[in-house]
């Protein structure tokens, strides 16, 4: 895996469960959906949102960031799928990516409310 060599990075994983691919902008209706959905169940681990966190302007944003982390190699951004049906129910995020000796990261993810406790999470991670 590209955090631990110097291989060209994953641009997809998959699993029998899920399929982790890098957001697109494509992806926007699905997971401002999925992110309305899931607010009250994700709120006690997340960032209070801006009052602008679900449009599109906001999501345009985020894109450029995910594409900047992923292009420098400080982060690596996914969208975690469904694998029988290609259903957006999550994300997991590889963050603060640090190499040379200490080869670390931080890992952060989170399953809509839909598709908790159906072992997706365990899945992605």
């Amino acid at each position: 895996m590209a955090l631990w060599r110097d291989d060209p990075p994953l641009h997809e994983l998959s699993s029998r469960q899920v399929r982790l691919r890098p957001p697109s902008i494509d992806d926007y209706d699905s997971w401002a959906k999925l992110r309305s959905a899931s607010r009250d169940h994700t709120s006690p681990w997340e960032p209070e949102w801006a009052p602008d966190e679900l449009t599109r302007a906001a999501y345009r944003r985020r894109m450029k960031h995910y594409d900047a982390s992923f292009a420098d190699g400080s982060g690596y951004p996914f969208f975690v799928f469904r694998q029988k049906d290609n259903v957006l129910i999550g994300a997991c995020n590889l963050n603060n990516v640090r190499r040379g000796v200490l080869q670390a990261a931080d890992i952060g993810y989170w399953i809509g409310r839909p598709y908790v406790r159906r072992g997706y999470a365990r899945a992605a991670v």
